[in-house]
């Protein structure tokens, strides 16, 4: 598979991040892209737990169950970096977070049924999240690159590795509710199920379900 692109080289381009490896910019810059990742993280167990109840694909709600349990590995190895910063562990609210976790409570209001349209649509707003994450821990990498304390480089390291897993696995999901999707638009029932919906959910992410003619 493809390694995806990191969004880091960007933002050195930039000039976004602080010069000087040992600048109080510097420490300050990455203090506060960890408390944004400490509150995400402190948020996620919480909103995994309530989505579990919210979909019914049974590979999801399995996603959902292990993504709660590797949220502690990973907060744990944050308060790691906190402490070699010389820092208090504390998370700071992320808008750009809270506004995803907010847009699926919208949502579950919105379509109170269960159905793959709706498993699928929160499906796309688990990616958006981990993207958030992802983006976030690029930045505090590139900008603990230029101290070269390999210790807080290998810790974000690990967590980017754990937060690329996640969205592996659910572009894997994706794949498998097209697949159901596709089964239900060619069954007899296909016309009563929601299946043409979620094509085109599909095609606006280029996952382009095709179904049978009826």
């Amino acid at each position: 598979m493809a390694n995806k692109k990191s969004l880091s080289p960007t933002i050195a381009e930039d000039g976004l991040l602080p010069d000087a490896p040992d600048s109080k910019a510097f420490h300050d810059f990455v203090t506060e892209e960890m408390k944004g990742l400490y509150w995400c993280g402190q948020q996620q167990a919480k909103w995994y737990a309530r989505l579990q109840k919210a979909v019914q694909h049974p590979s999801f709600i399995k996603l959902l169950e292990e993504q709660v349990i590797a949220v502690n590995p990973q907060a744990e190895k944050i308060e790691q970096v906190f402490e070699l910063l010389g820092e208090k562990a504390k998370g700071k609210k992320s808008p750009a977070f809270e506004t995803v976790i907010e847009e699926s409570t919208r949502l579950m209001a919105e379509m109170k049924k269960r159905s793959l349209l709706r498993d699928t649509l929160i499906l796309l707003i688990l990616q958006k999240a981990v993207l958030l994450q992802l983006a976030s821990c690029d930045v505090a990498i590139l900008a603990s690159g230029k101290t070269g304390n390999e210790e807080i480089i290998h810790l974000l390291e690990e967590n980017r590795k754990a937060s690329m897993a996640s969205t592996d696995q659910l572009a894997a999901l994706a794949e498998e509710l097209k697949t159901v999707n596709e089964a239900a638009a060619s069954s007899p029932a296909g016309k009563k199920a929601d299946s043409p919906e979620v094509a085109a959910v599909y095609d606006s992410i280029n996952l382009t379900v095709k179904t049978t003619p009826q």
